[in-house]
């Protein structure tokens, strides 16, 4: 989220000057302005779509929500391909949910009980041989 901030302020802060002189700034300049917008503000609601926010496990079946998506959804376990640490440059974040349809759900540390979950995905998952964190 802050990513989403620092890149949104450099933007405005960097336009701002440029502004009152719009009919002087090359197009190519205002064409990639736009782009990194435009990027920026993709990345942002497809990380909304992703992030679960809430979530209950019955040992079958996620419920799940997401900022993106505030109604609750499902899916099953048996879908349940991977479990990825979701790292960054600035350490690891949290897991990375991957489903056989390609669909990917991040669920933050910050999120409480998602060590909890983790664990209980695993070895509901994979009873033989579980993952190891």
């Amino acid at each position: 989220m802050a990513a989403f901030i620092v890149v949104g302020t450099f933007s405005a802060l960097t336009m701002w000057p440029l502004v009152s002189r719009i009919h002087s700034i090359p197009l190519p300049i205002l064409l990639l302005y736009g782009a990194i917008s435009a990027m920026a503000i993709a990345s942002y609601l497809q990380v909304r779509n992703r992030v679960i926010t809430q979530f209950d496990y019955d040992g079958s079946t996620l419920y799940y929500r997401t900022a993106g998506h505030p109604e609750t959804r499902t899916l099953p376990m048996v879908d349940l391909h991977k479990i990825k640490d979701w790292r960054t440059k600035g350490g690891t974040l949290g897991f990375i949910l991957v489903f056989r349809d390609g669909q990917k759900l991040n669920v933050d540390f910050a999120l409480a009980n998602s060590d909890a979950l983790i664990a209980r995905l695993r070895k509901d998952r994979w009873p033989e041989n579980p993952p190891s964190l």
